[in-house]
Protein backbone atom coordinates (compact mmCIF):
# COMPACT_ATOMS: atom_id res chain seq x y z
CA UNK A 1 0.00 0.00 0.00
CA UNK A 2 1.29 3.42 -0.93
CA UNK A 3 1.45 6.39 1.42
CA UNK A 4 0.63 8.67 -1.51
CA UNK A 5 -2.90 9.68 -2.36
CA UNK A 6 -3.57 8.58 -5.90
CA UNK A 7 -5.39 11.58 -7.28
CA UNK A 8 -6.51 9.64 -10.35
CA UNK A 9 -8.39 7.10 -8.22
CA UNK A 10 -10.38 9.77 -6.40
CA UNK A 11 -11.33 11.93 -9.36
CA UNK A 12 -13.84 11.10 -12.10
CA UNK A 13 -12.53 10.42 -15.58
CA UNK A 14 -12.65 13.74 -17.42
CA UNK A 15 -10.89 12.78 -20.63
CA UNK A 16 -9.99 9.65 -22.53
CA UNK A 17 -6.37 10.32 -23.40
CA UNK A 18 -4.15 7.65 -21.90
CA UNK A 19 -0.41 7.04 -22.09
CA UNK A 20 -0.20 3.28 -21.60
CA UNK A 21 -1.51 0.16 -23.30
CA UNK A 22 -0.17 -3.22 -22.19
CA UNK A 23 -1.06 -6.86 -22.49
CA UNK A 24 -3.01 -7.99 -19.42
CA UNK A 25 -0.16 -10.37 -18.57
CA UNK A 26 2.23 -7.39 -18.33
CA UNK A 27 -0.04 -5.10 -16.27
CA UNK A 28 1.81 -3.23 -13.51
CA UNK A 29 -0.87 -2.41 -10.94
CA UNK A 30 1.66 -0.79 -8.59
CA UNK A 31 3.18 1.85 -10.88
CA UNK A 32 0.29 2.25 -13.32
CA UNK A 33 -3.48 2.65 -13.14
CA UNK A 34 -5.82 1.27 -15.78
CA UNK A 35 -9.26 2.56 -16.70
CA UNK A 36 -10.12 0.36 -19.66
CA UNK A 37 -9.80 -3.26 -20.76
CA UNK A 38 -9.70 -4.02 -24.49
CA UNK A 39 -10.14 -7.41 -26.15
CA UNK A 40 -8.68 -7.85 -29.65
CA UNK A 41 -10.40 -11.24 -29.86
CA UNK A 42 -13.18 -12.87 -27.83
CA UNK A 43 -11.88 -13.59 -24.32
CA UNK A 44 -12.99 -14.20 -20.73
CA UNK A 45 -10.53 -12.50 -18.37
CA UNK A 46 -11.03 -12.26 -14.64
CA UNK A 47 -11.25 -8.54 -13.80
CA UNK A 48 -11.43 -7.45 -10.14
CA UNK A 49 -12.31 -11.02 -9.15
CA UNK A 50 -15.16 -11.42 -11.67
CA UNK A 51 -15.07 -13.46 -14.88
CA UNK A 52 -16.09 -11.14 -17.72
CA UNK A 53 -16.93 -12.20 -21.26
CA UNK A 54 -15.54 -9.77 -23.82
CA UNK A 55 -16.34 -9.84 -27.53
CA UNK A 56 -13.67 -9.11 -30.13
CA UNK A 57 -13.02 -5.36 -30.36
CA UNK A 58 -14.84 -4.60 -27.10
CA UNK A 59 -13.58 -1.97 -24.65
CA UNK A 60 -14.78 -2.08 -21.04
CA UNK A 61 -14.54 1.08 -18.89
CA UNK A 62 -13.55 -0.06 -15.40
CA UNK A 63 -10.98 0.83 -12.72
CA UNK A 64 -8.80 -2.29 -12.90
CA UNK A 65 -7.65 -3.50 -9.48
CA UNK A 66 -6.73 -7.01 -10.63
CA UNK A 67 -6.73 -8.83 -13.96
CA UNK A 68 -5.80 -12.31 -15.11
CA UNK A 69 -3.11 -12.90 -17.74
CA UNK A 70 -5.43 -13.57 -20.68
CA UNK A 71 -4.41 -13.75 -24.34
CA UNK A 72 -5.74 -10.96 -26.59
CA UNK A 73 -6.65 -8.77 -23.60
CA UNK A 74 -5.03 -5.37 -23.02
CA UNK A 75 -5.23 -2.77 -20.27
CA UNK A 76 -5.27 0.96 -21.04
CA UNK A 77 -4.40 3.67 -18.55
CA UNK A 78 -1.82 6.05 -17.20
CA UNK A 79 1.12 6.26 -14.84
CA UNK A 80 -0.20 6.13 -11.27
CA UNK A 81 1.96 8.94 -9.91
CA UNK A 82 1.89 11.61 -12.58
CA UNK A 83 1.37 15.34 -12.39
CA UNK A 84 -1.62 16.71 -14.28
CA UNK A 85 -0.69 19.48 -16.69
CA UNK A 86 -2.56 21.58 -19.25
CA UNK A 87 -3.30 19.90 -22.57
CA UNK A 88 -0.35 21.71 -24.13
CA UNK A 89 2.15 19.96 -21.84
CA UNK A 90 3.02 16.31 -21.44
CA UNK A 91 2.61 14.45 -18.16
CA UNK A 92 5.80 13.89 -16.21
CA UNK A 93 6.29 11.52 -13.28
CA UNK A 94 6.50 13.24 -9.92
CA UNK A 95 10.06 13.81 -8.68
Amino acid sequence: MSIFINKTELMPIVHKTYNIIKAAADADLVEEIYYQVYASAAATPTINGEVVGLAAGMTLDVLVQSISATSNVFVIGDYRFSVDAPDTLSKYPEP
